[in-house]
């Protein structure tokens, strides 16, 4: 009898002890998660605050944007710019059994998310939530140490307000609920699936916007220096079942089976390179067949990430200062230095008249001095370009007058030459020379003045 209540109250002891053994587990892997993810190269995201109790623990956490996203918020929307950082409170229910987004899970520990969204900013969302609820956040803490979070937001049909306290509101806007699923691992992987079945928006000056199957899939592996780059390697795929566009008056485009896959890694050098490749299964135009589908894919090799961001956050800028001017000279002279390479390597699209094909690539081989850069003719003369493609002549038919003006000077100047029922294009520029079908049409630098009106021999 001893012996069985010794055993009992070993028992009790060992049920006891397993949540806050799983706490004290749930919150070193946050805490190392957390600290994982701190430095993003446009989001900082800062641990405020983390209590440990028995069976739960609560913690904050405070996300600040930066860089050019928050150049964006701050000059587009000044109200919403003081609106951030967001803070993220979270209740952390202990394992290995727990109850978290309506269902139980095994793990180290369940989380249960609340955001406390500025009043600036709930004022301008407050108008798409009908029952006060933003969103849902749920996830947990696998015993490995990952972290698994789903963001959900509720549907929305309504006349919304405009973005713009300038604007006037309208247009009918519809979505389908959209749900987020990111699991970051311990190693420094991330996954994230994205899912938004349907979003529509028909203003009230005609114009349409909207798609319907809409997923996004990425795998991302982190840099060691996340602050340099942030990631290591990336891939993915982005899929719409439906996209239509049109501004308002005109007639709908629609894109069918749009597919979009980018690749991206860092080199030893901490360059970036990878290729893109986008496929439709067919276009339309109103009522009318466009294309039968088509495909394109693109390389990049040589791009320093630190450079492209920093180039970026320039970009933004509306009124660049003269030191901001600089800065992005310095970022160009940075990036042209690293010799980038662009090249398309296939672009096929089946038209009513025809296949149509092309293909090229740009380098810079040359200086990337100070004073290279400012001297247009050692640019130019540092740049290795090609560009060739089949057009259908029959295509030309339908072109606006300003494109067929073109066509005929590409016709005349010989870059572009016709052959049968198929127009030709062969371009190249070597050691600042323009050539047509590999016979040589004059200097860029020389042929640029001339366009602008300036004397040839000015640079």
């Amino acid at each position: 009898m001893r012996s069985l209540l010794i055993l009992i109250i070993s028992l009790l002891l060992a049920v006891l002890a397993l949540p806050y053994g799983a706490g004290m587990l749930a919150e070193r892997s946050y805490r190392a998660q957390w600290q994982s993810l701190a430095e993003q190269p446009e989001l900082t995201l800062t641990q405020l605050d983390y209590q440990r109790g028995w069976f739960t623990s609560t913690a904050q956490v405070q996300a600040q944007l930066h860089g050019a996203p928050a150049a964006v918020l701050a000059q587009r929307e000044p109200v919403l710019a003081g609106a951030v950082p967001l803070r993220l409170r979270q209740q952390i229910r202990h394992g290995p059994l727990f109850r978290t987004g309506g269902r139980w899970q095994f793990g180290a520990a369940g989380l249960d998310t609340d955001l406390d969204v500025p009043p600036a900013l709930a004022d301008r969302l407050t108008p798409y939530f009908a029952d006060g609820v933003m969103a849902r956040m749920a996830g947990h803490i696998g015993l490995d140490g990952s972290l698994h979070q789903t963001l959900q937001i509720p549907a929305y049909a309504g006349h919304p307000p405009s973005v713009s306290p300038d604007a006037a509101g309208g247009g009918l806007l519809r979505w389908a609920p959209l749900r987020v699923d990111w699991t970051h691992e311990r190693r420094g992987e991330s996954r994230i699936a994205l899912r938004w079945p349907a979003l529509s928006w028909h203003g009230e000056d005609g114009a349409v916007l909207g798609w319907q199957g809409l997923a996004l899939d990425l795998r991302i592996t982190e840099a060691v220096d996340v602050r340099a780059a942030g990631l290591r390697r990336l891939d993915g795929e982005l899929t719409f079942e439906r996209l239509v566009q049109a501004p308002a008056g005109q007639v709908p485009v629609t894109v069918h089976g749009l597919r979009l896959q980018p690749v991206a890694q860092l080199d030893d050098l901490n360059r970036l390179a990878g290729e893109l490749r986008l496929a439709f299964e067919r276009l339309a135009q109103g009522e009318r067949e466009g294309s039968a589908g088509g495909s394109l894919q693109l390389r990049f090799a040589n791009l320093p990430p630190a450079t492209l961001q920093a180039l970026g956050r320039e970009a933004v800028q509306r009124e660049p200062e003269l030191g901001a001017l600089l800065n992005g000279i310095g970022e160009l002279q940075r990036l042209l230095a690293a010799q980038p390479v662009l090249e398309l390597v296939s672009l096929e699209v089946e038209t009513p008249a025809g296949r149509m094909t092309g293909r090229g690539r740009i380098a810079f081989r040359g200086e990337a001095t100070g004073f290279a850069l400012l001297n247009p003719a050692r640019l130019f003369a540092g740049l290795d370009a090609q560009l060739q493609g089949q057009v259908p002549a029959d295509l030309a038919t339908s072109l606006t007058p300003a494109a067929e003006a073109r066509l005929a000077d590409l016709l005349a100047a010989g870059y572009v030459r016709r052959e049968g029922q198929t127009l030709h294009l062969q371009a190249a520029l070597e050691d600042g020379w323009l050539l047509a079908h590999g016979q040589p049409r004059g200097q860029l630098i020389e042929l640029a003045a001339r366009q602008l009106g300036l004397p040839p021999d000015l640079f």
